[in-house]
């Protein structure tokens, strides 16, 4: 039984930024739980699939992927919001109607493919988490005064997804999914 979760991960260039940021709250912070964590967006939160339902969901996910368009994200600023273990402060990702339609019809895939995993009930809050876990309200709020106005804008094109698989320790990319 693997622990799974399908994301969007940025370009190495914009990982590697957003990895900075994450230093920053590390040393400055004293938040490290996001170091190990790669940068991405959550499409689908974590997961547990057994070996045979791992390989039929990445049949079903490489033929969802087939049906896909590229779309782009801007990135645009930070935001923060009150986690249930902490607060998380991310880089925030504009609004955007094609992630939205690509979220929820990931989660409709699943969901009528019945593979027995529990699938997001709330709704999708698309951020790149810098911050989580670790980060004590007090921490929160002197980073906040740094990176509320802070400027950060990016884009990136999104032609694929992934399924990350955590070996115990920390997220690996273990399948992309191109569109």
């Amino acid at each position: 039984m693997g622990l799974y979760l399908t994301a969007i991960l940025p370009p190495d260039i914009i990982a590697e930024e957003i990895n900075e940021f994450k230093k920053i709250f590390a040393t400055q912070y004293n938040s490290v739980y996001s170091l190990k964590v790669l940068p991405h967006i959550t499409l689908i939160p974590p997961m547990k699939l057994s070996d045979q339902i791992e390989s039929l969901a990445s049949a079903a996910l490489e033929q969802f992927a087939e049906r896909q368009n590229t779309f782009s994200i801007e990135l645009n600023g930070f935001g923060y919001f009150s986690g249930r273990h902490s607060d998380v402060v991310y880089v925030k990702p504009e609004p955007n109607v094609q992630l939205l339609a690509f979220q929820k019809e990931l989660t409709n895939m699943l969901r009528s493919a019945d593979f027995e995993i529990n699938l997001p009930s709330s709704n999708f809050n698309a951020h790149l988490t810098v911050a989580n876990r670790d980060l004590d309200k007090k921490e929160r709020k002197k980073a906040w005064q740094e990176f509320e106005n802070r400027s950060y804008a990016r884009t990136f094109e999104v032609r694929e997804f992934h399924l990350l698989k955590h070996d115990g320790h920390k997220w690996q990319r273990f399948k992309a999914f191109k569109f």
